[in-house]
């Protein structure tokens, strides 16, 4: 009778999840599954100051000023039923703060980590493929619900090596850590920012920053081919043929460091753009009880082109800022540059941008302005 209980509270939260969509509102901050208000510490930015910036500008920009206090926090006594049903309604954030019972940051936790710990979702999983033995059905329900009752604490190790950053501070130390390559860390590109009892201010992730690039008005005009070499576009490139399989898609994402994969066929020794993959899709598909599905090929489960934001090398760079904007703070980017082949029907990507290729960008951009 518990284990059914606990059974329907999962699923009841599964389903919150699923159903909630729509924007969320500002400086409001989540503890655990309620909402209340609290007081913005961030200060507005300076709108007057239409003067070009500058490099040492950022030497002295007060992190204050670019903090968010809309985040996510859960304790670590918390399930792990809670932190995804948190995910599903928080469709923008791709990240949860984490503190202990006295509201002391311990760390991050992404979507993607959470998502690791469950069997894949079943509508995701082609029809051939999916599980029709009645035992292994049965130890696929016992692994979600032993999973959803883990509390976060005894799933993760929170606090080795995570890095700090105080709220009082020049901004440049954050851009430097927010630039740096996907690999690092647990990949959480997000900077927790604490007071000096180590509770937690507020944070600044890719959004701020971009929201500050943005209305700063610096590199509006910029293209992409402008901003970006080929070579810098084709080091984010990472791609696999139709028929490799889903093993071969696990094996990049865990070993290099890339949070996405695109799918390509080969003509006249050029790729032909199909389809994509992300971390977040293949992370839960390589769970225990699933390994039939490593064989899969990666075309049964690849996403459309269709759902990609694709470019041209001459669009300007402020195209990408502001779907990256739109996207909130997940690192899945789906900003693909194209270019079409002789017959303009189909597609060669030369490379893929990141909110990291527009911080890196932007920091050259003003050295060399300097």
């Amino acid at each position: 009778m518990l284990r059914q209980a606990k059974r329907f509270l999962n699923y009841f939260l599964w389903l919150a999840a699923a159903k909630t969509s729509g924007e969320l509102p500002v400086n409001i901050r989540y503890n655990t599954l309620e909402v209340g208000q609290v007081e913005t510490k961030s200060e507005p930015l300076v709108n007057e100051d239409k003067r070009m910036l500058k490099y040492n500008d950022l030497l002295t920009l007060d992190r204050k000023k670019l903090m968010s206090n809309d985040f996510c926090v859960l304790r670590k006594n918390s399930t792990l039923a809670k932190a995804r049903a948190f995910l599903g309604v928080l469709q923008k954030s791709g990240y949860i703060i984490i503190t202990d019972s006295s509201d002391k940051f311990l760390g991050v936790l992404t979507d993607i980590s959470i998502l690791h710990e469950f069997p894949p979702n079943e509508k995701y999983i082609p029809y051939s493929y999916q599980i029709d033995d009645k035992k292994t059905h049965k130890e696929v329900i016992n692994s979600i619900d032993n999973a959803a009752d883990q509390t976060i604490e005894d799933a993760f190790i929170l606090e080795a090596n995570y890095r700090k950053y105080y709220r009082d501070g020049a901004i440049i130390d954050i851009l430097q850590e927010l630039e740096k390559p996907y690999g690092y860390y647990a990949q959480t590109k997000v900077v927790p920012l604490l007071n000096t009892d180590n509770s937690i201010a507020g944070v600044i992730s890719y959004r701020e920053i971009l929201e500050f690039i943005k209305e700063k008005q610096v590199i509006d005009n910029i293209t992409a081919k402008e901003a970006f070499s080929e070579k810098d576009l084709a080091d984010n490139l990472c791609t696999l043929s139709p028929e490799n399989t889903l093993a071969s898609a696990y094996f990049l994402i865990k070993y290099l460091p890339t949070e996405y994969i695109l799918v390509c066929d080969k003509q006249d020794n050029e790729p032909i753009l199909h389809g994509w993959l992300d971390k977040r899709k293949i992370s839960p598909m390589v769970h225990p009880l699933y390994r039939h599905l490593r064989n899969m090929p990666v075309n049964q489960i690849m996403d459309s082109v269709n759902s990609l934001y694709l470019i041209e090398p001459n669009e300007p760079i402020n195209k990408v800022i502001n779907f990256f904007l739109k996207r909130g703070n997940k690192i899945s980017a789906n900003v693909v540059v194209v270019v079409k082949n002789k017959t303009a029907s189909e597609l060669q990507p030369l490379g893929i941008l990141t909110p990291i290729n527009i911080l890196q960008f932007f920091i050259k951009f003003l050295i060399n302005q300097a």
